[in-house]
């Protein structure tokens, strides 16, 4: 589908996505991060600590100020965002558990959604 997406199936293999989300990166990703959580909850922490170095080392291949890539969008509203969305996390786990497998580049883009979704929220944004 995309090389990130490779990337991320090879650190934690075993996702099959639905037929709708063939061939669709964004839907494809809700799946891989509810996968994700699931491998978590199953101590699969090696697994989940190598998907979250594919996204840091995606994120770094941005230059700091410019537009994100396809890839590195991706990354961030495919993943990260779908990662803090509570409604796709399953009893036992809730987003903040994520928060200690990110990287610095991770980080800053967890915390400028979160900047995002309270300012959505307060009715601080047009």
């Amino acid at each position: 589908m995309t090389p990130l997406i490779d990337r991320l199936d090879g650190a934690c293999s075993g996702y099959v996505p639905s037929e709708i989300s063939e061939g669709l990166a964004y839907s494809w990703m809700s799946g891989f991060v509810r996968h994700v959580i699931q491998a978590r909850l199953d101590g699969r922490e090696a697994e989940v600590r190598a998907v979250f170095a594919v996204i840091e080392r995606q994120l770094e291949t941005d230059r700091p100020g410019q537009k994100l890539s396809d890839e590195s969008n991706l990354a961030v509203v495919g993943f990260i965002e779908d990662m803090q969305n509570g409604n796709l996390h399953l009893p036992g786990s809730r987003p903040s558990d994520f928060r200690a497998y990110l990287g610095p580049k991770s980080l800053g883009r967890w915390e400028a959604l979160n900047g995002f979704w309270q300012a959505v929220e307060h009715g601080k944004t047009q």
